[in-house]
């Protein structure tokens, strides 16, 4: 099933009980397809990223290779087997076998390893992680494009709800209780469900406590970090690597991630599997049982090493993800205290704050993509002149292919977790509302 109809499904309620409308809407197709697209955009972007990680790792290991066997002078037959093996563990998950790039690696046994073929291979994979960042950069641009026409669909839904609202004021309540569909897993906050209004209004208030932060204090620091990246890559000296290297590592380890994600408020430092090699500190869960975690990892070399020190720099990360590991089915159904009129209008309010401020994230968004292109274009001339310099050590090389994986490093912070944290807020709008529609019916 695609996500647009995972989306598609939940939005109109298919597999409820009750087939009655939350709310009228001109043409609800219209809206969960809308919703879909952006959806699917979030999650094309996620997979990108993941993709060109991989690619990474990948272009890295060939470079290391070819420079190793490229050192070996009088090849001995442990030393061929050791590059055959090395080979085919940096290629796993590709289609691509030893053969194919070292094909008379067997008969090297006593002489030199050519390399051409993993350099080749290495450039090839470099020009497929410059397409795939510009692919990256495309499909957070429909994101926010997305984002924007549902931006504007919560805010017409949302000055109707406070038409309702405001008239239903002073009326009697005539269900204590009103039934939600699937709506509230998006208001349900670290496992547990909303009980009233008041639990609403506070899941609202917390993402826009945690908005300051992701939207503020966060983009204004990764738009600085780039700004200053870009200038030292454009002035990166291939005489002096390890220097240069070490401003950027420098500059790095000054996204200072826990400053950060306290100024969300209380944060809690995390004992999660998924984060081991690290520090993950979460911030206050948000409703659809997601948080915002900050992870800053460990460097696996020590503190002397600056290629170590520039690896766990680079893999600092700020992702939206399930409050806790443990699995949770999802509900498809639910009861809460029917809201009162004054409280509704009071998450109107609310969620009016909220679709501004996705509007001023949106913006540094935007600022961030010029960034990350000077960035980019910065990297693409360091990496021509790295192919050019065929007298470099490999330990020089080792510095400069460092660098430009700081390129990749980017997309991910000037992407994440504006993107998803958006999301999560207009799914939380968005259920709220549909909240206080069915509950106004219940006056």
């Amino acid at each position: 099933m695609t996500v647009s109809q995972q989306v598609r499904n939940e939005l109109t309620g298919v597999g409820l009980e009750t087939d009655e409308p939350v709310i009228t809407f001109d043409d609800p197709d219209e809206e969960v397809l809308a919703l879909a697209d952006t959806h699917d955009a979030l999650a094309t972007t996620e997979h990108l990223l993941e993709e060109v990680d991989h690619l990474t790792q990948l272009s890295q290991g060939l470079e290391e290779l070819a420079g190793i066997g490229d050192s070996i002078q009088e090849a001995s037959p442990m030393e061929v087997r050791l590059m055959h093996q090395a080979t085919r563990l940096a290629l796993l998950g590709s289609d691509v076998g030893v053969e194919m790039l070292m094909p008379s690696l067997e008969s090297s046994v006593g002489g030199t390893i050519s390399t051409e073929g993993l350099k080749q291979a290495a450039k090839s994979v470099w020009d497929a992680i410059v397409r795939t960042l510009k692919n990256i950069w495309e499909a957070i641009r429909n994101f926010f494009r997305g984002v924007k026409g549902d931006v504007q669909r919560v805010k017409m839904r949302n000055t109707q709800v406070r038409f309702n609202g405001e008239n239903a004021t002073g009326r009697a309540i005539n269900n204590e209780t009103t039934l939600l569909g699937r709506e509230i897993n998006a208001l349900t906050t670290f496992f547990r469900a909303p009980r009233s209004a008041k639990d609403v209004i506070l899941g609202l208030t917390e993402f826009k406590r945690q908005a300051n932060v992701v939207y503020g204090k966060y983009c204004d620091t990764i738009l600085d970090i780039g700004r200053r990246l870009e200038a030292e890559v454009s002035g990166f000296d291939l005489n002096n690597t390890e220097a240069s290297l070490e401003k950027m590592v420098r500059i790095g380890e000054g996204l200072d991630l826990r400053a950060i994600a306290s100024q969300s408020g209380k944060v809690i430092e995390m004992v999660d599997s998924r984060w081991e090699n690290g520090t993950a500190i979460r911030a206050s869960a948000l409703m659809g049982t997601r948080s915002v975690v900050y992870v800053t990892p460990k460097s696996r070399g020590g503190a002397e090493s600056l290629l170590a020190r520039s690896e766990a720099v680079r893999n600092k990360r700020v992702s939206v993800v399930m409050s806790s590991p443990q699995a949770t089915n999802r509900v498809s159904h639910g009861e809460v205290d029917t809201f009162p009129a004054s409280a509704v209008v009071d998450i109107t309010h609310l969620v009016d704050e909220l679709m501004r401020m996705i509007s001023q994230g949106d913006k540094k968004v935007m600022q961030l993509d010029k960034v990350h292109a000077r960035l980019k274009a910065a990297s693409e001339g360091l990496a021509r002149k790295l192919e050019q310099a065929s007298d470099l050590s490999e330990t020089s090389r080792a510095h400069v292919r460092s660098a430009l994986a700081f390129n990749v490093a980017y997309a991910h912070w000037a992407s994440q977790p504006q993107s998803a944290f958006s999301s999560l807020v207009v799914s939380a709008c968005r259920a709220s509302l549909i909240a206080s529609s069915k509950s106004l019916k219940n006056h």
